[in-house]
């Protein structure tokens, strides 16, 4: 995790120690009662976490002594173990190094667990690796990596009412989101943990939020804020005897109280958290203490114990592969040398420093250590160079708008303005400076632009999406004021109409129209046998049959209850009655569609020349009077409506 807060050419203390302790010291614990939950609340589809009894205590084990764990466990045979056991105690691994402050270990055992578990099988204990898998990417630098999953475990978590699972999820974005520098999104997820820990009446959860909590007002520099929570969590793990748990609230008071000026309280809390560490064989949490003090020790001028302790922290830190412990007691050792005026010794330790230090991932620690070769320049008297390190990181200084460094490099200009062999390259330096300035300015006002015109692009990306939206709806509506909503064919209304329309067509240029009014038989018996709702099945089959074998010239609609009308236009009626005869004979298939062998579908028909016919009405009589003639002939028949005597067509079978 990035130390982001921190105080320009002066040592820094990684506070991320203490998130990433008391999260592995109380994510197996809520693991175990996700468990016994989850049998309740999970969905039926989702295997039950049920750990086996090897792994069952891992939480409180961890407490007590994670170095054991990572014994016991280690020594198990993955032979003796299901594929499910095998994750679980990959699980608590990850977890126990977590603990003792091995971020690459833990993270390679997390990775090992969930290629053993499948999301969708095993969500509860998937996501839970996820938490444990984001707090190592963290520890490494990576925040932003363990993101993404750690967003779908609380997701995960919220829909299936996993409050266990939520709160520990919550927890750790929070503290992922300080490394990112989101701190007013670190408290949001800390405030809403809280109030789950609340609801669950755990207030041993109650109190690690607390503590995070301190650390957000840590790295925001408000230390008088930070103490009160740490205070409480001190209280709280003194009075329940929690030793570890108690070095590390120790450790956060110390720290806080080292950055007031507040040394002898802060040594007086530094020394008793080293102790415990020690107790605990902590040797991780011992270093951290050691590091912390050795700051107390050059602050109050004691610059060889101060050497001595550091050096027994890079020595832990080295063989725990910790690079933030290792990156700190460097940097700590550059001020402590530079204190004692021993400029090659903290130049070696700057170099050691640098060749740890990850410059995407880890900016504040590459900007403090620059600064401090920039001190190491101006021990030597070495003004110009120190000058011109500085000015390479103007533009990661003004991104983090650190106020101290600004004073710094005011400073160091000073002395550089004192050097009357200088002039010149002062002048051409605050020249460049104010160029860099515009250019800056420039670059601002670009910017804006380019926001301004992105708005105005997004805005009118929006109107044109309003636009077609509503051309989409109008077209919806107009559909539905035009079809019958049954049978998806045309409604009386708007069939009437497009006949009518083609019968003035026909007159003015004199092609046929062929017209026929189909009436389904004996439909009031397919409603009193069985039921309305088949019979709105055939009618609605009897639609799609018309729309899919008819021509896409035809015209065809619902004018009544059981009643459709056809229109063909440019047909003579001897090629509409083939049409027609072949849709009869479809239709006897619509009580196989409908999966109802009982049913018999036929219809009779009344077929006109339309265009004889001088309007719609005319029409309708005509090819009405003749499918009624078909009715009284027995049904199932073609009346064709003709100036001689009609001829019946029996309908082929």
């Amino acid at each position: 995790m990035n130390n982001t807060l921190i105080t320009p050419l002066r040592p820094v203390v990684p506070a991320p120690v203490l998130l990433r302790r008391l999260l592995a010291l109380t994510l197996c614990c809520c693991t175990l009662q996700w468990a016994s939950a989850w049998a309740i609340e999970a969905p039926s589809n989702h295997t039950l976490v049920d750990f086996a009894p090897a792994f069952g205590n891992c939480d409180e084990r961890l407490i007590a002594n994670p170095n054991a764990v990572v014994s016991e466990y280690l020594a198990l045979d993955d032979a003796t173990l299901t594929k499910e056991q095998q994750a679980e105690k990959r699980y608590c691994l990850a977890g126990a190094y977590l603990a003792l402050i091995y971020p690459q270990k833990s993270l390679e055992q997390s990775e090992a667990a969930l290629a053993l578990v499948a999301e969708q099988l095993q969500p509860q204990l998937y996501y839970a690796i996820q938490v444990v898998r984001a707090e190592a990417l963290d520890a490494l630098g990576e925040s932003s990596k363990g993101m993404p999953e750690l967003n779908k475990a609380i997701l995960w978590a919220e829909f299936n009412q996993q409050r266990h699972l939520l709160f520990v999820s919550l927890r750790m974005r929070g503290l992922l989101k300080i490394s990112l520098l989101d701190y007013v999104g670190a408290l949001r997820d800390f405030n809403q943990s809280y109030q789950i820990a609340e609801e669950l009446d755990r207030e041993d959860y109650r109190i690690s939020v607390a503590s995070y909590l301190g650390l957000v007002y840590e790295y925001q520099k408000e230390y008088e804020l930070a103490i009160p929570y740490f205070a409480q969590a001190e209280s709280y793990y003194r009075a329940h005897d929690i030793s570890s748990e108690l070095s590390i609230a120790l450790y956060g008071m110390g720290n806080a109280n080292n950055k007031l000026g507040n040394y002898p309280q802060a040594r007086q809390q530094l020394d008793e958290s080293y102790q415990i560490a020690l107790q605990i064989d902590d040797r991780q949490g011992a270093a951290y203490a050691l590091k912390e003090l050795a700051y107390t020790d050059l602050r109050s001028g004691d610059l060889v114990r101060a050497e001595n302790r550091l050096k027994e922290t890079l020595k832990i830190a080295e063989q725990s592969q910790n690079p933030y412990l290792e990156i700190n007691g460097c940097k700590y050792l550059v001020d402590v040398y530079l204190a004692s005026n021993r400029p090659d010794l903290a130049e070696f330790y700057a170099d050691r420093a640098e060749a740890i230090i990850n410059i995407d991932s880890m900016p504040w620690h590459h900007l403090a250590l620059q600064e401090q070769r920039a001190k190491i320049a101006a021990g030597r008297e070495d003004y110009r160079n120190a000058y011109e390190i500085l000015l390479s990181l103007i533009a990661l200084r003004e991104s983090i708008q650190n106020k101290e460094t600004a004073k710094q490099l005011l400073q160091l200009r000073s002395q550089y303005e004192l050097d009357a062999k200088e002039r010149r390259n002062q002048l051409l330096a605050k020249e460049k400076i104010v160029a860099e300035t515009e250019l800056e300015v420039e670059k601002s006002r670009n910017a804006l632009l380019s926001l301004l015109a992105g708005m105005i692009f997004v805005v009118c990306c929006f109107l044109v999406y309003i636009v077609y939206r509503s051309r989409v709806t109008s077209q919806r509506l107009e559909l539905l004021a035009h079809q019958d909503v049954l049978t998806g064919v045309y409604n009386r209304r708007r069939v009437l109409q497009l006949i009518e329309n083609q019968l003035k067509l026909a007159r003015r240029h004199d092609y046929p129209l062929a017209v026929a009014i189909l009436d389904l038989d004996h439909f009031k018996s397919i409603n009193d046998n069985f039921g309305h709702p088949t019979g709105d099945r055939v009618l609605e089959a009897f639609g799609i049959l018309c729309q899919h074998s008819l021509r896409e010239t035809d015209i065809v609609g619902r004018i009544g209850g059981e009643e459709f009308i056809v229109a063909f236009p440019h047909t003579e009626v001897e090629q509409a009655l083939g049409v027609i005869k072949q849709l009869q004979s479809k239709a006897a298939n619509i009580p196989a569609v409908i999966n109802n062998s009982q049913l018999k579908v036929t219809f009779s028909c009344g077929l006109c020349n339309g265009q004889r016919e001088n309007s719609v009405t005319d029409i309708l009589a005509v090819a009405d009077k003749a499918m009624y003639r078909a009715k009284e002939a027995g049904r199932d028949r073609i009346e064709v409506a003709s100036a001689t005597p009609a001829q019946a067509e029996p309908a082929e079978s």
